[in-house]
C-alpha cells in the first residue's frame, strides 16, 4: 500500500494536528476525537479519490472541516468564517 493511503501513516504524521485542529473549533474532547474518527472513515472509503492535486494533510483537513460542519448543523451551531466576519 502506498504511503500516502495508509491511515497509520495518517495518524503518524497529522493525527496532532488534526485533532488539535478540530478540538480548538469544537472545544470538546471526545467531540474532537469522535470527528477525527469520523474523516479517519470518510477518508479510508474515499482514498482512491486521493489524486495527489494536494498534500495528505490538505485532504485530510478538508475531510474534516466537513464533518465538523456536518457536527455543528446537527447542534443547531452557525460557522462564520473569518473572511465573513471581517467583511
Amino acid at each position: 500500500m502506498n504511503d500516502d493511503l495508509n491511515p497509520q501513516t495518517w495518524l503518524d504524521a497529522h493525527g496532532d494536528y488534526l485533532y488539535s485542529y478540530v478540538f480548538l473549533k469544537v472545544k470538546d474532547r471526545h467531540v474532537a476525537e469522535d470527528l477525527v474518527q469520523e474523516m479517519l472513515l470518510a477518508a479510508l472509503t474515499a482514498n482512491e479519490n486521493f489524486n495527489n492535486r494536494s498534500c495528505v494533510r490538505t485532504w485530510l483537513t478538508g475531510i474534516l472541516k466537513h464533518k465538523m460542519v456536518d457536527y455543528f448543523r446537527r447542534q443547531g451551531r452557525v460557522i462564520f468564517s473569518e473572511k465573513r466576519c471581517l467583511d
